[in-house]
């Protein structure tokens, strides 16, 4: 097994660097709203819903993962959250179903890297990319789901060998956005 996946912590502390220094983390108890931004289509309820739910396995193994997904709690976000791990692509995936800020906090000036607006199944957001060496980038796609409710959702490369472009990295973790609000969409 390579080093990089000898064992969960490292995707924990992954997990955690995507709080990609977020200003001011703590919770919020009013959605500075996004009146800039298009409105969400609905509102997506997280009560009873398991993360690793929300990325069906089709889309796992369209995404390579190749590990069984656990259900857990972000340690960023003290949120219900899941990873999904390929060893054979070198890579993680996330999910977190953050209900204590709203999209706001996720804004431009309030992470480090690149911010740039985001529409994924009609649901606004902000994608956020840092500039990491090759073989070590990740993306998060962060929609609005309702006010201080907000889908975090994440493309990891943990020493891949044959490294993506950032671009791609991106359009993975939009991937996992949209499958993850594809499955929210269509539960009654």
């Amino acid at each position: 097994m390579p080093a990089v996946f000898a064992s969960r912590p490292l995707v924990a502390a992954t997990i955690a660097a995507l709080a990609l220094g977020l200003a001011g983390c703590g919770s919020s108890t009013a959605d500075p709203g996004t009146s800039s931004s298009p409105a969400r289509p609905r509102e997506l309820a997280f009560d009873n819903v398991k993360p690793c739910a929300l990325l069906p396995q089709p889309q796992q193994t369209e995404l390579g993962v190749d590990q069984p997904a656990e259900d857990g709690t972000s340690p960023t976000f003290n949120a219900p959250s899941c990873v999904f791990v390929s060893h054979k692509e070198k890579v993680s995936l996330s999910v977190v179903l953050v209900g204590d800020r709203g999209i706001a906090e996720f804004g431009p000036g309030k992470a480090a890297g690149q911010t740039d607006p985001v529409t994924v199944a009609g649901f606004p957001g902000f994608r956020v990319r840092t500039d990491q060496p090759a073989g070590e980038q990740f993306c998060t796609v962060h929609l609005d789901a309702a006010p201080n409710r907000v889908l975090t959702a994440a493309y990891i490369e943990e020493g891949r060998d044959k490294p993506l472009a950032k671009d791609e990295v991106c359009q993975r973790a939009t991937k996992v956005a949209e499958a993850a609000v594809g499955t929210l969409t269509s539960a009654k």
